[in-house]
């Protein structure tokens, strides 16, 4: 191994990348998504969640109870058609249907069930969807199965939002710029020379595999690190453990970037390695976030780094990481990245192999 060699590949890939305007697009659009985040949460923390209600009976105590909550503006209608055109005409982004008997079954112990619509295109529908279960929680007088305690990082006296925090967004956002920095760059670079026959012209220089995989993934990993402590400095993403934040989005950079140098070692031409690259990154972003909803996703979950990235990222944020889970997570992702930097240099092996 040549740390000249290493540091030559580091630099030539990093002087290239400044001028070139595809990288430069790929590092823009999660700059921006990070910026725009937090003046969303901040309009939405600013509305009210405008609720249509219709009474099949006998409830009048808890549509007071919600009249009473600043943050809904409630609207009781007499039918179940009014309630439709409400929603349907946008008057109103949320609404509850309270069956007759639900008062009664509350006195009696007896678990009623309720309706509730959304209309995910109005912004204001977020409010609800985020506090109605709490509200009708409050409401009954019960008890979550555990105790949670939940700290808003922005407030609206501070220019945040007051019922939404865009930190709880963080996590994914900093996800979304490993994978595609990771993901987009690497192939691109890797192809292109491929097509301009600068990557053989390194292949049969006295430059080894491994000089050729670590100068990359240098610059890589040293750009997608950079990118991801912007958007955690503007987003105030060094709440909670700021060393374990660190490290996860380090390892996680770093199994991103070997996925794009493998991506970019199997593919000739930078069409394919674009495919394939959309066709990664999409349940890379996706199903960690979608894990808690079935057992079967969950499953999938567990194989995917992005997963321990994002359960790493979001429990060192928000303080509630254990050390056993954290250092579980850390060393899931150390083992995958020794597995693709492996299958990597294999790769780019064989390519020697055949030049």
């Amino acid at each position: 191994m040549s740390f000249k060699s290493i540091y030559t590949i580091f630099l030539k890939d990093l002087r290239s990348s400044i001028s070139d305007k595809t990288i430069l697009l790929i590092i823009v659009i999660p700059l921006l998504v990070s910026i725009a985040i937090p003046l969303l949460m901040m309009q939405v923390g600013s509305m009210n969640a405008s609720v249509a209600v219709y009474d099949e009976g006998n409830n009048s105590e808890f549509i007071a109870y919600m009249e009473s909550l600043d943050f809904y503006n409630v609207t009781t209608v007499n039918s179940m058609e009014m309630l439709n055109e409400t929603i349907v005409n946008g008057d109103a982004s949320s609404a509850i249907i309270i069956p007759a008997n639900f008062s009664d079954d509350l006195e009696k112990g007896i678990r009623p069930s309720m309706d509730i619509w959304i209309n995910p295109t109005k912004t204001d529908s977020v409010i609800f969807s985020s506090t109605y279960k709490e509200v009708l929680m409050n409401y009954t007088k019960q008890q979550f199965p555990v105790n949670i305690s939940l700290s808003i990082i922005g407030t609206a006296e501070s220019g945040g939002a007051s019922l939404v925090s865009s930190t709880g967004l963080i996590p994914m956002v900093i996800l979304l710029t490993t994978v595609l920095l990771g993901v987009s760059i690497l192939p691109y670079t890797l192809t292109t020379e491929k097509e301009k026959k600068t990557l053989d012209a390194i292949l049969v220089s006295p430059a080894s595999e491994k000089d050729v995989i670590y100068g990359k993934m240098l610059f890589g990993r040293a750009l997608t690190m950079a990118v991801s402590l912007l958007v955690l400095a503007i987003n105030n993403g060094f709440a909670g453990n700021p060393v374990a934040t660190v490290l996860f989005t380090l390892l996680g950079s770093t199994a991103f970037v070997g996925i794009g140098l493998l991506i970019g070692s199997y593919s000739n031409t930078y069409t394919t390695a674009s495919v394939i690259s959309s066709i990664v990154m999409l349940p890379m972003i996706l199903i960690p976030s979608f894990a808690a909803l079935s057992d079967s996703v969950a499953m999938i979950a567990k194989v995917l780094p992005s997963t321990y990235m994002y359960n790493g990222l979001s429990d060192s944020m928000y303080g509630n990481g254990t050390l056993s889970g954290t250092l579980t997570g850390l060393a899931a992702l150390v083992v995958f990245n020794a597995a693709i930097y492996a299958l990597t240099i294999f790769v780019i092996r064989k390519r020697r192999n055949i030049t």
